[in-house]
This record gives structure tokens, C-alpha cells and sequence, in this order.
């Protein structure tokens, strides 16, 4: 079940996903105020209780994540969908083109947990049951401690992104701030598993180990990106002529769709082909799909009747470095076809690139 999501709605467009871990975390929550407040309100209140609790910290988190959609929308940032699942949750923000964009989306996530926290604690001035007093109390602190420990700057937390943000502001280098932020990540982790092992020694194994095991998970990513900015850097030292690979099949846009099936199409039913004709290396593309919708009432018609914008094929020039490239084709997860003076030389893909960088390891 672990990985999985289940969409529950969507909030002004934006997708809502929630991992089963989500679900196994509101049910630790209801048994935790089942067992504390059972014999003192009887089970029924109790499990009343559990389910506010639940209901206000995960509604917490998906309050911070939209707090980081909000304003990605607001800065004219695609969002792709909300995620949440038993240790937090994610926002798909893409595009984030200058350090003021990751500054401000970043920043409002752990700002807005800290106003939920005081407007719960707040919220306790009011006439209600000691049982629902004492929730809003641990609701409302919690979010509150999480929101300042979330801007602590170890990546990938918020507070490294913030740090990053401010290190591509002053440096100008995008990538000198992933290097940067990274690095930092990884020694706050290690000092926080060195604080974890410290609880286990002192007996305080719960704390420890949960301390513990999260640092390392942290470590992990913040280790990851540190790896993909070296590939990345080695990356931006070769270009697309070092690694393309020959020119892909061009189909001539005045042959039968009945031909182009049996000379390109059969066997690469999953491909996209370019399609030239007389003044164009790449008029548009042809797919296995798009012929045949067209070719099933007349497979004699040419393959410009069935052809596609050729927006769906990547061009890349000769001379683009390839960390740019790559990052394209990851994105598209489709090939490139190369151009040279509007002429296709060739044709580059992910595992193209990654040849390239075996050679240049194996030098």
C-alpha cells in the first residue's frame, strides 16, 4: 500500500492526492486519544476526540502545502498537485525561474503552520470541553513547533530551500546554491542523528530513535541532490554533438499512410517520427496512433493529413550543453532530434547522455 495515492478532491484546480501512510497516520492519532481519553469520557467521545485530532493536524498540513500553491499561482507558477502523506506533504510547483519565486513560495508554507498554531491555541479562550481544549493546545503548538523547525536550513526541508533561494540571490549561480544548501542539509542531519543516537544512549529511545531515523532519511536526499548537481556539472562541460546519436527516421510528408505503416511505424508502435517535406526538416510528427485514426478510412491518404504540430518532437541545437538538455528530455521524456543550420544531424536521448558520462568517468 506504501507509495500509493488516492485522490480525495481538488482545491481551485489543483489536485489533492494523500498516500495510504496518511490513513495509517489519522488511525495512530484516533487509537492515541482512544487510549488516553477512553475510561475519562467513555469511547465514543473518545474516538470523537481522535478523529478532531486527526482532522485538525492533517488538515494543518494540507494547509501549509496550500499556503505554498497559493502563492506559486499567484507568481503565475504551474502546480501539478498536492500530496500528502504521514510525514508532511509535497506541492508540484514548476518553473521556479528566479530566487524570489522559490523564496516566497517556500517561506509562506512554515509561516502559515505557525498561524494555524497560534489561531488553535487561540482558539482555547472559548467555553469548550477540557478534552477539546487540551487537542487545540497540542494541535496548535505542534504546528507552531513545526512550522519553526521546518525553517531550519537543512535541505530538503523548507528552511533549506530558503537558504538556497538566498544563496542563488547573492551568488547569481543557481547551481553554487545547490551545492551549497546540499551540504548544509547533510550537516544538519548528521548533527541531528548525532543528537538521536545521544537520546537512545540516555534512555530515550522513543524520541531517539524517531530523531534518528528521520535525520537519516533527510541525510539521504539532501546527498541525492548533491549527487545530481556533480552529474549535473560534468554535465554542463559537453554539449549535444559530443553525445547525440545518429539522425533519427524522417518521414516524407507525401507518402501513403498505408507505406509510412509498413517502412516505419509496425514494431515502433510507442515512437514519435518526425515528418519532413521540401522546406522543412521537421514539419511535424506522426505517431503509430495518429495514422491509424486517419489511415482506418482511407490508409491511401498522405501522411500530412495525419501528421501532428511539431511540438511533440524536441529540437535541440548542436552547441546546447547537455545538463540543459537533460533536463529537457527528462521533463518531456522523449527524445531530441538534433538541428544544424535546419538540417536534422541526428538525435539525442536520456541514455545517450548517460553514455557519454560513463565514457567520461571510465577517461
Amino acid at each position: 500500500m506504501f507509495g500509493r495515492s488516492i485522490k480525495i478532491g481538488s482545491v481551485g484546480g489543483i489536485p489533492i492526492t494523500v498516500d495510504a501512510s496518511w490513513f495509517l497516520l489519522a488511525a495512530f492519532i484516533v487509537y492515541s486519544q482512544l487510549a488516553l481519553y477512553a475510561d475519562a469520557i467513555g469511547t465514543t467521545t473518545a474516538i470523537a476526540i481522535g478523529l478532531l485530532t486527526a482532522l485538525l493536524f492533517l488538515g494543518s498540513i494540507l494547509g501549509h502545502e496550500l499556503a505554498h500553491a497559493g502563492v506559486a499561482r499567484l507568481r503565475k507558477l504551474p502546480v501539478t498537485g498536492i500530496r500528502l502523506f504521514a510525514l508532511g506533504g509535497s506541492t508540484g510547483i514548476q518553473m521556479e525561474t528566479t530566487p524570489a519565486d522559490e523564496f516566497f513560495t517556500t517561506v509562506v508554507g512554515p509561516l502559515t503552520s505557525i498561524l494555524i498554531g497560534f489561531a488553535l491555541v487561540g482558539a482555547t479562550v472559548f467555553d469548550f470541553s477540557p478534552a477539546v481544549l487540551d487537542t487545540l493546545r497540542w494541535v496548535g503548538w505542534l504546528n507552531v513547533i513545526l512550522g519553526v523547525g521546518n525553517l531550519v536550513p537543512g535541505f530538503p526541508l523548507d528552511g533549506g530551500r530558503i537558504l538556497h533561494a538566498l544563496i542563488w540571490q547573492v551568488t547569481g549561480n543557481e547551481r553554487k546554491a545547490n551545492s551549497y544548501a546540499a551540504r548544509s542539509g547533510m550537516a544538519v542531519w548528521a548533527i541531528g542523528a548525532a543528537l538521536g543516537l545521544y537520546l537512545v544512549a540516555n534512555n530515550s529511545f522513543g524520541w531517539g530513535i524517531w530523531l534518528m531515523l528521520i535525520s537519516v532519511m533527510m541525510f539521504q536526499g539532501a546527498k541525492a541532490t548533491l549527487d545530481r548537481e556533480r552529474i549535473f556539472s560534468s554535465l554542463s562541460q559537453g554539449t549535444v554533438n559530443d553525445a547525440m546519436g545518429p539522425p533519427p527516421e524522417t518521414i516524407p510528408e507525401d507518402i501513403s499512410l498505408s507505406e509510412a505503416l509498413d517502412r516505419y511505424l509496425r514494431g515502433h508502435e510507442s515512437e514519435t517520427f518526425p515528418v519532413s517535406n521540401a522546406f522543412q526538416p521537421v514539419a511535424g510528427v506522426l505517431t503509430f496512433d495518429a495514422a491509424a485514426r486517419v489511415g482506418s478510412e482511407n490508409p491511401l491518404r498522405p501522411v500530412r493529413d495525419a501528421m501532428l504540430p511539431p511540438s511533440g518532437v524536441l529540437q535541440v541545437g548542436l552547441h546546447d550543453k547537455l545538463d540543459a538538455v537533460a533536463s529537457r528530455l527528462a521533463a518531456a521524456r522523449l527524445p531530441a532530434v538534433v538541428l544544424d543550420g535546419g538540417r536534422i544531424v541526428g538525435q539525442i536521448a536520456l541514455p545517450d547522455i548517460d553514455r557519454w558520462l560513463q565514457g567520461r568517468r571510465v577517461r
